[in-house]
């Protein structure tokens, strides 16, 4: 049931519990949620709060309201071209936060018959003595353009300004995709969520300006972010 004592409103509450349901898979791709009328009984709140928390859900691309059948769940992977994608150590400075991260694997393995430097880490701040993980970060990055990047101890690195300054290769763009997954052990463990806890996750290449792969990406977020993305019409989209 919603709780009548919490500040936050009934429709939000009813909101957040029908997403949650999305994600977990209660309810698939394509099915139905449950009508006005099951909603009510269910959780004993207006025809106006339903309709409210159904709209912020048709609003993020969740649900597709077809008339004369009801409400469908309607999951829409997100693709993007972002641009001037920028370093994680470099954007928490700009905003004067230390950046901390945690090498969880590193090491040369071969995916697709091509040699690869995969590198798994956690990523976040350090918050009054406590670090804070905002990311979870697995990069394939090819080993012909970047022969024994292995020695860097990506602890305390950036792999972009290694890219930079060590090779002289300059990331230009990344294809990406976005879509909502439930948290896998390892990041219910750094972001300290349960497995019920829907959050995002980001997956693509990242490119040279000659469209040479520089990076296979594969980012979780932590709830604790705001993903937001800019972008303008007729124009690169920036990130």
């Amino acid at each position: 049931m919603l709780n009548r004592k919490d500040p936050i409103p009934l429709y939000v509450q009813l909101y957040r519990r029908l997403k949650q349901d999305i994600i977990k898979g209660t309810y698939s791709n394509g099915s139905m949620i449950p009508s006005e009328a099951q909603l009510i009984k269910q959780y004993n709140v207006t025809r106006t709060t339903i309709r409210k928390a159904v709209s912020t859900l048709a609003q993020e691309g969740l649900v597709e309201t077809i008339h004369g059948k009801g409400t469908v769940v309607s999951l829409r992977e997100l693709d993007y071209n972002v641009w001037n994608f920028g370093s994680f150590t470099d954007y928490l400075r700009m905003y004067n936060e230390t950046p901390k991260s945690l090498v969880i694997e590193n090491k040369v393995v071969v995916h697709d018959e091509k040699k690869y430097f995969k590198l798994l880490r956690g990523r976040g701040i350090n918050k009054n003595g406590e670090i804070v993980y905002l990311t979870l970060d697995n990069s394939l990055i090819p080993y012909d353009l970047f022969p024994g990047i292995e020695k860097y101890d990506f602890s305390v690195e950036s792999f972009y300004n290694i890219m930079k300054t060590v090779y002289n290769i300059k990331p230009d763009h990344v294809n990406i995709r976005i879509f909502p997954v439930i948290a896998s052990g390892l990041a219910q463990e750094l972001f300290k969520i349960n497995e019920t806890t829907p959050i995002l996750r980001v997956e693509g290449t990242l490119y040279s300006k000659d469209s040479i792969e520089l990076e296979k990406i594969s980012l979780t977020y932590s709830p604790n972010i705001n993903f937001n993305i800019v972008s303008s019409v007729g124009d690169r989209t920036q990130y």
